[in-house]
């Protein structure tokens, strides 16, 4: 089962409410660029923390097979059978960035 760390889930939420505070504080500032910059990010950064603490697991493989959940609220559900799976390759990726490293 793999499934999102919920420390990153934390840190994407508490990323948003600082968007958010900053899209605030620019408000009060009268500095409309701020806020037209921290408010989508702020709604993106929320979104993809909700997800993440709604939906934590993402990729389960049993003996049925491999099951991926897609969506926000993960009500698509694809299972693939072994049967239909001809290769698999496995990647461990240690730091930040997609290709891990630091």
């Amino acid at each position: 089962m793999w499934k999102v760390r919920r420390e990153l889930a934390v840190f994407k939420i508490l990323g948003a409410l600082a968007c958010a505070g900053l899209a605030l504080f620019w408000y009060v500032q009268g500095d409309v660029r701020g806020v037209v910059l921290a408010v989508p990010a702020a709604l993106l950064v929320g979104a993809m923390g909700l997800r993440d603490v709604l939906v934590p697991v993402r990729l389960v493989a049993d003996e049925s097979g491999v099951t991926v959940v897609h969506g926000f609220t993960g009500r698509r559900v694809w299972c693939i059978c072994w049967g239909a799976v001809t290769e698999c390759d496995f990647q461990v990726r240690v730091g930040p960035g997609p290709h891990g490293g630091w």
